[in-house]
């Protein structure tokens, strides 16, 4: 199935492979199954699925059919608390990890706990102006499009910086506020 986060009406739809409409959840509200801004959705190995919404402070998991299971709240992300979610993704472990609205990446278990969290406001290398979007190579190498900086950064999976690319621009290798990014099977980005 195809699941799109309908920012504009707070809510998922569903459809299948060939375009046509399943089946859709949530409405605009702040309880469990309710959506204000939700702008990413991913889903882990075992297939369930997470939405991240830009202005609640949860991540919430429901089944594949939409029906809500859980939620991981910003107030148990120790030090690290968000008050939003920008964008998601999932390592070879099933690892979470998350962009929030204040420039940090957070990242979990498989099982929802926190580990840790990287990268704040700034223009320096692991650092970060509104990134958006964040990919996950086959070796667990994240990468973020750091939007606000102009560039994408990439980390090893304990969030230690190795290396950025681009600049701004729009020549070859320059961005103007790169907001997506996608690594496909064989690594290329």
């Amino acid at each position: 199935y195809v699941y799109v986060a309908d920012t504009g009406n707070s809510r998922i739809i569903m459809f299948d492979k060939t375009g046509n409409f399943v089946y859709s959840w949530g409405t605009y509200g702040k309880n469990p199954g309710m959506f204000q801004i939700p702008v990413s959705i991913n889903s882990d190995h075992r297939g369930e699925l997470f939405v991240g919404d830009a202005e609640l402070q949860s991540i919430q998991l429901f089944d594949t059919k939409g029906i809500y299971r859980d939620e991981i709240d910003s107030s148990l992300t120790e030090g690290a608390s968000f008050s939003g979610i920008k964008s998601l993704a999932f390592d070879s472990q099933d690892n979470l990890y998350a962009i929030s609205t204040d420039s940090k990446i957070l990242k979990y278990s498989n099982i929802g706990k926190f580990l840790n969290f990287y990268g704040s406001i700034g223009i320096e290398e692991g650092r970060f102006i509104n990134p958006s979007a964040i990919a996950i190579d086959s070796k667990d190498n994240i990468y973020v499009a750091d939007t606000g900086n102009h560039r994408i950064q990439k980390f090893d999976s304990n969030g230690n910086f190795l290396l950025s690319f681009g600049t701004e621009g729009s020549k070859q290798g320059e961005f103007e506020q790169p907001v997506g990014l996608a690594i496909d099977a064989t690594d290329k980005i």
